[in-house]
């Protein structure tokens, strides 16, 4: 996803606050937003609680789609995105549950 998030430093009851989003990566291409998005679920699982979880589904579901909601701060609102895990050119690539394409 091209972003990184500073574990236990970056938890907040939310989920993973997003610290940082490589340019031109699909997450940034989405719209994720450092300092403002918090990853809050994966495939539905809140991440509200002390443990691996995020890592864990996310080395677990490499080529699969993972499923994540993302809330944003700036926009009092949360949003459903669609990632999938790719190790051959691009790390991750995403679609946006909400797109008809």
């Amino acid at each position: 996803m091209g972003n990184t998030t500073s574990g236990e430093e970056g938890r907040h009851r939310l989920g993973y606050h997003v610290l940082r989003v490589k340019d031109d990566s699909p997450a940034h291409k989405a719209g994720i937003r450092p300092f403002f998005d918090y990853i809050v679920a994966i495939n539905g699982v809140r991440l509200n609680t002390e443990s691996n979880y995020l890592q864990e589904q996310m080395m677990a579901n490499e080529d699969k789609p993972v499923i994540l909601d993302i809330y944003s701060t700036r926009e009092q609102a949360g949003r459903r995105m669609l990632f999938v895990l790719q190790v051959s050119i691009d790390p991750y690539s995403h679609q946006d549950v909400n797109d008809e394409n």
